[in-house]
């Protein structure tokens, strides 16, 4: 598809102003400007002791500003050495304080929160005063910066300031981005201002819309900031968030993995809303076919080739959904099974009996609704296959190395870009028609080239795995049986009741297959 181009070309004008910019989003950005202005005034000032006066005053004279986090200065055991430093060197760099009357006077709110007794407030220094007064120094040098008192900015200084600071937690980082976007600064300016990313900056803005159990496991460490940020897929609606993390503590699976889940569940959900409201269209009942037919239910499913025929002659029944897809029934045995009767009566030539059911009959119920739960788990699994390799490059190296090992395993993939054609491109938006086109991928595009890998392997996995000689109760050798269930590990596919009892039988050969082993 050729690529489109905007073609429209930029109005003519002066462009170095926005003119048009709203007054209130002007002021934001000079607020901003102003708080960097400042941070680099207060970072001058302590440096600078020629301009201005240093003089002495005990630390008790000193009062902390009321806006920057105590927690910043009071941990005692992060101050010790620098306090062993003072008492030996002293003070090295001056603090920069103002009057505590120059601070009221510009933000008198704030008059209750500063010690009256104290005639200054810091605005830079304070894990210096901190250790100053932990090594007992009777006197520090400070230099008064009364233009520097400027509330607004002052608080935006400490919020970037706090921001730097050793050990602080991806959500004590949010908070603080929080809090500057609160004073007026963008994105943009926050990351300017802290020298992150603006993406960085939105990601972790973003953490404080977890669910609380999940900011409560995050800030502790029980989860990282990798299980925080799958929580937070674009894919994942927020309602889900919750019931995927909770799914991801009680279940003991990885958070990524129950992420997918919640998602495949969302789709499923929404799928089956689809579905339902296409039988409301075609006038077709949504039923529940053991409620209906009783046992003989299985004689009455359709195979999707009949579905239109018995439509037109007037037998349907209605539909039940399944997973993704809809099963329909007719009213009347399926085309198959009332062929076969005809069969029988034509050369018995005789009306048929009454109906009875036998041991036989129990037997071809039972295999045909293992083989229906066989199908229907495989139309499942070829979902959960398509959104797999929709991730990928998401995907750890152990886990491609471990499909692709399993792939080879089961046989048949050599040439099996050719062999599993209808399946790859199912899954895929790539079609290789011969051998030459397949070295021109693998040349030109190494990220298809790799998609295409691992959808041969996993169709050959597919293939092994949803031949029809499983239902009548032969097992699934490992490799088929890991497949089953790394799908649904990596969260991509929900097992039914059926793969439940083929995993839990395989399983158990296994496990007998390696104590044969081991007594030999």
């Amino acid at each position: 598809m050729p690529r489109v181009r905007n073609t429209k070309k930029p109005p003519k004008g002066p462009s170095v102003v926005d003119r048009t910019a709203p007054q209130a989003e002007q002021e934001t950005r000079g607020g901003a400007e102003k708080a960097a202005e400042l941070l680099g005034s207060l970072e001058a000032a302590q440096q600078d002791t020629t301009s201005h006066s240093v003089i002495q005053v005990a630390p008790d004279t000193i009062a902390p500003h009321p806006d920057n986090p105590p927690h910043r200065y009071q941990d005692t055991e992060q101050l010790r050495e620098t306090a062993d430093s003072m008492a030996e060197h002293g003070v090295l760099q001056p603090l920069v304080v103002a009057t505590r009357a120059a601070v009221v006077a510009d933000a008198p709110a704030l008059a209750d929160t500063i010690d009256a007794a104290a005639p200054y407030v810091i605005l830079a220094g304070h894990r210096r005063w901190a250790a100053a007064r932990l090594a007992d120094l009777a006197k520090i040098p400070v230099i008064v910066r009364d233009d520097l008192a400027s509330h607004a900015a002052i608080t935006k200084v400490f919020l970037i300031e706090n921001l730097h600071r050793e050990g602080i937690t991806p959500l004590e980082e949010a908070d603080g981005y929080r809090r500057l976007r609160e004073q007026g600064m963008t994105e943009r300016q926050i990351a300017a201002a802290v020298g992150k990313s603006q993406s960085h900056v939105h990601k972790r803005l973003q953490l404080l819309t977890l669910p609380q159990a999940a900011k409560d496991a995050l800030q502790v460490g029980d989860i990282t900031i990798t299980d925080a940020q799958h929580l937070l897929h674009k894919d994942l609606p927020k309602n889900r968030r919750e019931r995927a993390f909770a799914t991801a503590r009680e279940t003991g699976i990885a958070v990524e993995a129950a992420v997918k889940r919640e998602i495949a569940l969302a789709e499923t959900e929404k799928r089956t809303a689809e579905l339902r409201q296409r039988l409301q269209d075609e006038g077709v009942p949504e039923i529940d076919p053991r409620e209906m037919f009783g046992a003989d239910a299985w004689q009455h499913r359709l195979q999707p080739e009949h579905v239109e025929p018995e439509r037109e002659a007037g037998h349907l029944a209605g539909a039940q959904i399944i997973g993704g897809s809809l099963a329909y029934y007719s009213t009347l045995p399926n085309p198959d099974i009332r062929a076969s009767l005809d069969a029988q009566n034509q050369k018995t030539n005789t009306s048929p009996a009454p109906a009875t059911r036998t041991e036989d009959d129990e037997r071809d119920a039972t295999l045909f609704q293992a083989r229906q739960a066989h199908l229907d788990a495989g139309r499942n699994r070829n979902e959960a296959i398509r959104r797999l390799l929709t991730d990928h490059t998401q995907l750890k190296p152990t886990t491609i190395i471990d499909i692709l090992t399993d792939g080879v395993l089961v046989g048949e993939v050599e040439n099996g870009v050719f062999h599993y054609d209808a399946a790859v491109r199912g899954w895929l938006d790539v079609e290789v028609e011969d051998a030459p086109e397949l070295d021109e991928l693998i040349a030109s595009d190494r990220r298809q080239a790799q998609r295409l890998a691992l959808a041969v392997s996993l169709a050959a996995l597919e293939h092994d795995a949803s031949d029809l000689v499983y239902p009548s109760g032969r097992t699934w050798p490992r490799p088929v049986a890991r497949h089953v269930r790394r799908l649904a590990e990596l969260g991509y596919h929900e097992l039914s009741e059926y793969e439940k009892d083929k995993l839990a039988a395989s399983d158990a050969a296994a496990a007998t297959e390696d104590d044969t082993t081991d007594a030999a």
